[in-house]
């Protein structure tokens, strides 16, 4: 702020003519600004004293054993002391006051050991015949109230600390903490073990979810829509809410075309179809199962003779997109399944038969995703609807996490965007938003797995020594 000093009061008179009144306007002004100018400085003196207070309250007793700055944003202490609000205000305030006098004049040794034991992180002592996790021990350099730490809370903090080297030192002086393991405490620590412990958590996660969603969809939501449309065909009413009533009671498409197509492929195989040089299955039997095979994918996909409650048909036709499961004959992909005009002759194909002259292409043949049971196939639609759950969950979870994080800058460079490209291309935008929000999960599950096996080690598989013994 710019302060008016008398000289510019006096040319704002002069320039008013000399005026009396115009003069006491000034007058006033002048002071205004003046308190302001005081009130400032006096804030920014107070935030000034206030910080340096804090940091000599945050600095330890003993400077760290090696050089180099302190990560105070990863320190149990300072977390404990300032940033949780479940504290009691007196408690930390007396806490405050107490240490900064204690750092006031430096000390030479253990000038505090006839104070009361505290740990460090809970601010709770140690009762008498304590032992085990709710001992209070020493692991490191630190000193004086900064020195004694509960077990569990020193393994709490290890294990969940996000600053990997918090679980194998001090963050305050940086003391490499003795440790005494078991023969088999690295497995728990190896990250291929982590990563297939994560994977095999999303698998199973992934499968109950879908069969949950699927048993939901087939014995409750469609069953109720087609009772409702029956009724509503009984009361007389007609029109697009009755189409879209019945539409949501359609049952599930099945896989019952492929036994029709497998069985025409094998008779074709064995028989040898109509034999050429480049014997090419081509038979009347083939033929017309793949035109009933296109005609129902094609409206199964299309959600015509399917519910939009089964949500992995719902997401095929959202997203465009035709798994390898529900191709027919020579055809791949959307595109060529859903073009103008489909031949038989395009269902055929040149190479619909280039395996059956060996036994062991047959049998991988037979096992792909193409050409696989429908059993197999049902259990892949499943997996399918457990994925698209999942990643929309998994997704809108991460991004209310960050909006209640940083809501301003996470609105302008996140939901912006997404907003943006939801309103340009449509529902189609959930090709993104799936995979994302899978392996967004996948990430969140590996670090849960993290702390959970460091939580298993600190707990069975190591312990930290105690570096100085207390006395008595």
């Amino acid at each position: 702020d710019t302060v008016i000093t008398a000289t510019d009061m006096a040319e704002d008179a002069n320039a008013a003519g000399g005026s009396v009144l115009v003069a006491e306007v000034l007058r006033q002004r002048l002071v205004r600004e003046r308190a302001r100018w005081e009130a400032f400085n006096r804030r920014a003196r107070e935030e000034e004293e206030y910080r340096a207070a804090r940091w000599r309250w945050r600095w330890p007793l003993n400077p760290p054993a090696r050089g180099g700055n302190n990560d105070d944003d990863d320190d149990p202490r300072a977390t404990t002391m300032f940033e949780q609000p479940g504290r009691g205000t007196t408690r930390s305030t007396t806490m405050s006051t107490a240490a900064t006098g204690a750092r006031t004049e430096p000390t030479n040794g253990d000038d505090d050991d006839d104070d009361e034991p505290m740990c460090r992180i809970c601010f709770g002592g140690e009762e008498e015949g304590a032992k085990g996790a709710d001992r209070l021990f020493a692991p490191c350099q630190c000193r004086g109230s900064q020195g004694l730490v509960h077990v569990r809370c020193l393994n709490q903090w290890r294990a969940r600390s996000r600053n990997n080297a918090s679980y194998f030192e001090c963050n305050t002086c940086h003391y490499r903490y003795h440790l005494e393991r078991a023969a088999w405490a690295g497995r728990l620590e190896d990250p291929r073990v982590l990563a297939a412990t994560s994977g095999c958590v999303v698998f199973f996660a992934v499968l109950s979810v879908g069969v949950v969603v699927r048993l939901a969809a087939t014995r409750a939501l469609v069953p109720l829509f087609a009772r409702l449309a029956a009724l509503a065909e009984r009361a007389g009413v007609t029109g697009a809410t009755l189409d879209a009533v019945a539409n949501l009671g359609t049952p599930r498409p099945s896989h019952g075309w492929r036994d029709s197509v497998r069985t025409a492929y094998a008779a074709c195989g064995s028989a040898g179809g109509t034999a050429g040089a480049n014997n090419k299955c081509d038979s009347r039997a083939l033929r017309v199962a793949l035109r009933e095979a296109h005609r129902v994918v094609t409206r199964s996909i299309a959600l015509v003779d399917a519910s939009p409650l089964h949500l992995e048909f719902a997401f095929y036709r959202v997203v465009e997109w035709l798994p390898p499961w529900w191709c027919v004959g020579a055809l791949d992909g959307w595109n060529d399944h859903f073009r103008a005009r489909v031949t038989v002759d395009q269902l055929v194909g040149e190479s619909s038969s280039a395996d059956l002259g060996s036994r062991r292409g047959r049998w991988w043949w037979w096992w792909s995703p193409r050409h696989c049971a429908g059993d197999v196939a049902d259990a892949l639609d499943t997996a399918v609807a457990g994925l698209v759950v999942l990643g929309f969950a998994a997704f809108g979870w991460n991004l209310g996490t960050r909006l209640r994080g940083n809501f301003r800058f996470n609105f302008e460079h996140l939901l912006l965007p997404l907003a943006m490209m939801v309103s340009s291309h449509g529902a189609r935008t959930a090709r993104l938003i799936v995979p994302l929000g899978v392996v967004g999960g996948y990430y969140e599950v590996y670090r849960a797995v993290r702390v959970w096996s460091k939580e298993l080690l600190t707990r069975f598989g190591e312990r930290v020594l105690e570096v100085r013994p207390r006395p008595g």
